[in-house]
């Protein structure tokens, strides 16, 4: 199984490419909601504003809403799941046994969680290592 993850606010095309690069490798996705309980963002040294409520406007049911509606259009085998990054000791509460988790890194958030998730002891594989983000939430 791959495991994908992000903070979907909303979900745009950069985020559509993801889940097809890890799809293209995986035989079904478990795709990972952060920041699931906006009422509790926890601040995070490397990820910049994006506990801000300003940068959260869509609740956990939206944006997996939003995954399950694409997930579907692009005939893809997936389920949704929390993932509070954030608070890592509570990611195996979440996960399946198993799996690879798959991340783009595109700044010091992202090399943080791949830490993070290879210190859980987790599989962990960095697609297109070196690319450049080219949307961002804010813009859409």
């Amino acid at each position: 199984m791959g495991i994908v993850h992000g903070r979907f606010q909303p979900f745009h095309n950069e985020h559509l490419e993801y889940l097809r690069l890890a799809a293209a490798r995986s035989e079904a996705l478990l795709v990972g909601i952060t920041n699931p309980e906006t009422d509790r963002e926890l601040v995070e040294a490397t990820a910049g504003e994006r506990h801000l409520p300003d940068e959260n406007p869509y609740t956990y049911w939206e944006r997996l809403l939003m995954i399950e509606a694409v997930l579907e259009s692009e005939g893809l085998e997936g389920r949704v799941v929390p993932f509070p990054i954030s608070e890592p000791e509570r990611l195996r509460a979440y996960l399946p046994a198993g799996g690879t988790h798959y991340l783009r890194v595109f700044d010091a958030w992202g090399e943080e969680k791949v830490t993070r998730l290879k210190q859980l002891g987790f599989d962990v594989v960095v697609l297109q290592p070196g690319a450049e983000k080219t949307l961002s939430a804010g813009e859409v």
